[in-house]
């Protein structure tokens, strides 16, 4: 009894013991496979912060540029700045952020450098001012270099830490084996030294019983200790055979098993050489259009320049931007959008030849490289050619689609030290070719670069203007032609610089809807219009409440919250419905219909009169007149100052004026200078007007006396 109970223990040891040596192995083998993940995950947050520390650099080196008194070049940094911004704003939301740095304050000190940067050639002290760059520079620069050591050390700590696992898994599973085998067979001795006596009687008794031809008996034992010692020993050779087999099986599941994990680290290997592979087509195409991206320009252009200064050749520079494809993306969606950019990539891969680059920059930038030129006009003639092949319509799917592109030329005929130069003076013609009236090519020049400075400089001062209440609001009324009482009066901004002095809108308004002031700037201007025309009323009869007209941009309009914020104005200075107007241009709505009409009909829903100004100068129709959610119409100075000149434009008005009368749109002349205008106006029923004539723009202090005197005037008249 006691033999099988050793027997029983023995397998229920090996057992058991075999369990928990399969739930280490699975344990372990679990731990590696978290920390490869992690470490995967990692690698690829590693490769967003790399790229956002090249286009820093890049930033930086511009920078450098545009601060040296020598050059005679100026860095047009904007575009590339706004590129910082959105890989920032990636890399504040990606997995690596949590775990690496604080980078909350990297885009106030980009911004901090580009200010001090724009500032230095225009400053008092050009010494101070450069140091001061400098600093910026150098603070932004640490923390770029900060984020990415953290960023470094944590790769490599994640892989040595994925070798550990692994070297710590595999000796714990040696250990545990050798441990668990040799337990087993000191079970196993143990056992064997308490049937060695029994066996050895029963071979001792066997041979005596083979040499003396004796009956073979077991001199110490009767017949049933021979009967037990036989089933023990059965029992014994049986329990051998049976461990013999499973520990044959083990060995050969061990054999599967390494044989599987050998395919696997083959197999992961591949992986891993294959996914190497196309991070690095990632880093050098884009993905969309797969042509070369930024950065594989940027070092093709870097060598051409050096290969130019040596042998002389030439090369030009070509900067594309497509006109109105946001009106595509916005209209018909991306993916009609994302097909236009594939087939406009084909027509450059056709067009040009194989030694040429082109590249796509983001959203319908495409900037291609001309090498070996025989002339400088050899450019011209290629980017006109271009232009020509990509003004044809584009068939996608059910939609026929034209878009032309702008497009700016610069050669290596200039001394450029860096391709950064470059590729900022394409910009800068391109941008002239956009405002020049766009499907065109321009050439840069050196003008363009006084025009460049001067536009980030505005852009610099235009940030601190709101907060240093360098702008303001002044008013010019709009009058009742028959009855001559003022209904109202247009808001319009004005911006008085401490050092340039009194900067038109038409200089400014631009740079702020392009760099996204003009949202701030046109809130602030809201609120200011309401509460100037709110103190004005409370001294009125109710009976001649006046009406403000405020200016209202695309941008503010796209915003999602803008009729709350118009709602909220309304409610705060306690305005009547009707009284805040807002006012947009004709090109703004004919422009991008679809886009900005569903907000206007909610304005118009929630109260608030829309006028449409400059009606004439954009491509609408009197026919299409009934399609705006319109309230007001004001017709464009350009029709009504030379109208005591030129009576056959009287018809034009006249004919729009009653129109507008029958679809139920009151209009607004606009530009009335003279005595004679105004009596035109008025034998074809206009009914209100604005104009020098009744007075110009004033600041509030000047409206409350004109609003005097106008109204002890108007009450001489009706005494």
């Amino acid at each position: 009894m006691r033999i099988r109970s050793l027997i029983l223990m023995l397998i229920a040891f090996v057992m058991g013991g075999g369990v928990l040596l399969l739930t280490l192995s699975v344990v372990l083998l679990a731990g590696n496979s978290r920390a490869e993940r992690e470490s995967g995950t990692t690698s690829s947050d590693y490769l967003h912060i790399e790229g956002l520390v090249q286009n820093s650099h890049e930033l930086l080196a511009m920078l450098d540029i545009l601060t040296t008194e020598t050059s005679s070049a100026f860095v047009l940094v904007e575009r590339l700045s706004q590129r910082c911004r959105e890989d920032i704003h990636f890399i504040v939301a990606s997995s690596m952020f949590d775990r690496t740095h604080d980078i909350a304050d990297l885009e106030s000190l980009m911004d901090d450098a580009l200010d001090r940067a724009a500032t230095v050639q225009t400053a008092d002290d050009p010494d101070l001012a450069l140091e001061q760059y400098d600093e910026a520079a150098i603070a932004y620069l640490d923390q770029l270099d900060e984020l990415q050591t953290q960023c470094q050390f944590i790769a490599k700590r994640d892989a040595l830490q994925v070798g550990n696992q692994r070297r710590l898994t595999t000796i714990t599973l040696i250990v545990a084996a050798v441990m668990y085998f040799i337990m087993v067979i000191a079970i196993f001795r143990g056992m064997l030294k308490r049937l060695v006596i029994p066996v050895q009687q029963l071979a001792g008794a066997s041979e005596r019983s083979m040499r003396l031809d004796e009956p073979f008996r077991l001199e110490p034992t009767g017949p049933q200790e021979v009967h037990a010692l036989t089933v023990t020993v059965g029992a014994f050779v049986a329990s051998l055979e049976s461990k013999v087999a499973a520990r044959t099986a083990e060995l050969a599941e061990a054999h599967d098993t390494a044989v599987e994990a050998l395919i696997r680290e083959k197999v992961v290997t591949g992986e891993l050489e294959q996914a190497m592979e196309q991070l690095e087509v990632f880093a050098s195409t884009d993905k969309l259009t797969g042509l070369s991206n930024r950065a594989v320009f940027l070092d093709r252009l870097t060598q051409l320049m050096k290969h130019a200064r040596r042998d002389g050749s030439r090369f030009a520079v070509l900067f594309f931007d497509f006109d109105r494809f946001k009106v595509v993306n916005d209209s018909l969606g991306h993916e009609v959008g994302d097909a236009l950019l594939c087939d406009i990539a084909t027509i450059f891969k056709r067009e040009l030849r194989e030694s040429d680059t082109v590249a796509r920059f983001g959203g319908d930038e495409f900037v291609v490289l001309l090498r070996n030129l025989t002339n400088w006009s050899d450019a011209v003639l290629k980017a006109q050619r271009l232009l020509d092949v990509l003004a044809r319509p584009h068939q996608l799917g059910d939609h026929l689609i034209v878009s032309s592109a702008s497009i700016g030329v610069v050669t290596n005929e200039r001394d450029y030290s860096q391709p950064g130069e470059m590729i900022r003076d394409a910009d800068a013609a391109m941008y002239q070719a956009k405002e020049n009236g766009r499907a065109q090519v321009v050439v840069f020049d050196q003008e363009m670069h006084a025009d460049a400075l001067d536009r980030l400089s505005l852009e610099s001062d235009l940030r601190k203007a709101l907060n240093d209440e360098q702008l303001r609001l002044v008013y010019q009324p709009i009058v009742d032609l028959e009855t001559g009482l003022v209904s109202g009066f247009e808001s319009l901004l004005r911006w008085d610089h401490p050092e340039r002095g009194l900067i038109s809108p038409l200089d400014f308004i631009p740079i702020a809807e392009d760099t996204g002031l003009i949202v701030p700037i046109g809130q602030w201007v809201l609120k200011a219009a309401a509460a100037q025309i709110a103190i004005w009323n409370r001294s009125r009869d109710p009976k001649r409440r006046l009406k403000i007209s405020v200016n209202v941009s695309k941008r503010q309009l796209q915003e999602a919250s803008f009729p709350d914020d118009v709602i909220a104005c309304q409610r705060e200075y306690g305005l009547q419905a009707g009284v805040l107007q807002l006012e947009i241009t004709e090109s703004m709505i004919v422009d991008d219909r679809s886009n900005v009409a569903p907000q206007l009909r909610r304005l118009r829903e929630l109260g608030f009169p829309i006028v449409m100004d400059d009606f004439g100068t954009g491509v609408s129709s009197l026919s299409t007149l009934h399609e705006f959610p319109i309230d007001v119409l004001k017709i464009d100075q350009a029709f009504i100052r030379v109208l005591d000149r030129d009576r056959s434009l009287l018809a034009v008005v006249a004919s729009i004026t009653n129109l507008a009368d029958n679809l139920g749109i009151q209009t607004v002349a606009e530009g009335i200078e003279t005595a004679d205008i105004l009596g035109a106006l008025q034998s074809i029923g206009c009914t209100w007007g604005q104009g020098y004539f009744f007075a110009k723009p004033m600041p509030p202090a000047d409206v409350e006396a004109y609003l005097f005197q106008h109204d002890q005037e108007q009450t001489q008249r009706a005494a």
